[in-house]
């Protein structure tokens, strides 16, 4: 699959996300070139696509033990070949007008959060502490909203960057130190939805 021409769609740390060639409701995840850190180099053997393995384990776990929660989780299809490197397809999470899914984060700079985007929010949080998930990054610009289902989509961020990590082991580390991370997202965004509605009123 030729990507090296196109403009990816979103850019971020690790990853840049183009249009799929020829489905336009998928979407291609490539590596960004990135110099592994000295542990990632002397102990993994494929430090550079560590972030896809991770999140594909963690993916197929969570399938496995809860199928029918797995609509909080961007789908992936698969792994592709690339000129940029191994990609993997995932599918598009759109608006009601047919544009990418917004953001938390973006929803929560201009305004758009309703108290029902919070339950929303508090759902999915639920979900991830009952099935145990592992998420190494929880932040406003991995959570999109799906308009179609009315809920919330982790995009990215799922799995350890640590190939060790107590996380996998030991559930209730993990389940700590998910509600640790996510109580402060809860906090950042709880206190701006009342106020955006008090002001519309």
């Amino acid at each position: 699959m030729q990507l090296a021409c196109a403009t990816p769609l979103f850019s971020g740390s690790e990853k840049a996300v183009y249009q799929h060639p020829h489905n336009p409701a998928w979407l291609v995840k490539v590596m960004r070139d990135s110099k592994p850190t000295s542990w990632q180099a002397r102990w993994l053997r494929l430090p550079r696509y560590w972030p896809f393995l991770s999140e594909w384990r963690e993916f197929v776990v969570v399938r496995e033990r809860r199928a029918e929660g797995c609509g909080f989780l961007q789908r992936f299809i698969g792994p592709v070949d690339t000129d940029l490197g191994l990609g993997m397809v995932v599918e598009a999470v759109r608006a009601a007008d047919g544009d990418f899914a917004p953001t938390l984060g973006r929803m929560y700079r201009t305004g758009q959060l309703k108290p029902a985007h919070i339950d929303a929010l508090q759902k999915v949080i639920d979900w991830m502490l009952e099935c145990n998930l592992v998420v190494s990054d929880i932040s406003t610009n991995n959570f999109v909203w799906d308009d179609a289902h009315g809920r919330w989509v982790l995009i990215d961020g799922i799995g350890s960057r640590e190939p060790l990590s107590l996380r996998y082991w030991w559930s209730a580390y993990n389940r700590r130190m998910t509600r640790k991370k996510t109580h402060k997202l809860l906090g950042k965004v709880a206190n701006l939805a009342p106020a955006t509605e008090a002001t519309k009123a």
